[in-house]
């Protein structure tokens, strides 16, 4: 019986995936870090988030199923709608200035 490998890489990823485990802190605080103050630098997320060698970490963070879905989770809670952004603009715009007074 001939094993193929590629096979065995995606069967090792699918189970992978459907076993998805929450992230741990130190995960947790590289998305905080991702999506904040490193401005989308996942090195020097995983630089403040404290792992001893960034560069290879947070590369591999963002390749995670857990860590991907807790990031799109973060930005789903954190973005406004365009159209309420704009119905909030337009209710400034069109407030009266005596209000703020």
């Amino acid at each position: 019986m001939v094993l193929d490998h590629a096979k065995l890489g995606s069967l090792a990823a699918e189970k992978d995936e459907a076993i998805m485990r929450p992230p741990s802190y130190r995960q947790r605080l590289f998305v905080e870090y991702y999506l904040g103050e490193s401005s989308g630098s996942a090195v020097d997320a995983a630089r403040r988030a404290g792992y001893s060698t960034p560069h290879p970490v947070g590369v591999s963070m963002l390749r995670k199923a857990t860590l991907r879905a807790a990031t799109d989770a973060r930005m789903a809670t954190a973005a406004m709608a365009s159209n309420e952004v704009l119905a909030r603009v337009a209710d400034v715009a069109s407030s009266d200035l005596l209000h703020f007074i």
